[in-house]
């Protein structure tokens, strides 16, 4: 089977970056397209969340730019030759991920933890993603 369009994850950890490694030699081999996609988590309401949030109005946009810098580095690691593509979102980083999959995808390329650490044998954003999409995912550890 030929995967011509590739969604790959990525955030800051170290197995988003070996995906994004995976994804390259894929997409060489089987001269696919790929989305690189980053998805900026909303902040939790805290207690006094909204008096705090007027002091610090550049905080989304901070989120936003460090999202940016990964979506750029992860799309640098491709040849020039290759169609690259990189999406920013917000939400629920696994709810996210699957919406974006019935979009015309042939594979899902994730890291099998993200910056939130490992704890278990998969990260629950990778398991709910795994568990919920019809498409085949290569989890990268």
């Amino acid at each position: 089977m030929l995967y011509r369009n590739i969604l790959v994850a990525v955030d800051d950890s170290e197995y988003a970056r070996k995906a994004v490694e995976q994804a390259v030699e894929f997409s060489a081999l089987m001269d696919s397209r790929v989305t690189l996609v980053h998805v900026v988590v909303p902040l939790n309401p805290v207690a006094h969340y909204e008096r705090l949030l007027p002091m610090y109005p550049e905080i989304g946009e901070v989120y936003d730019d460090i999202g940016k810098t990964i979506l750029q580095e992860s799309a640098a690691r491709f040849p020039e030759d290759r169609e690259v593509s990189t999406l920013l979102v917000h939400g629920n980083p696994a709810a996210e991920i699957l919406q974006l999959a019935k979009d015309g995808y042939d594979l899902l390329v994730l890291g099998s933890h993200g910056s939130g650490g490992r704890l278990f044998t998969m990260g629950s954003v990778v398991s709910r993603v795994v568990n919920h999409t019809e498409l085949p995912v290569l989890v990268v550890r």
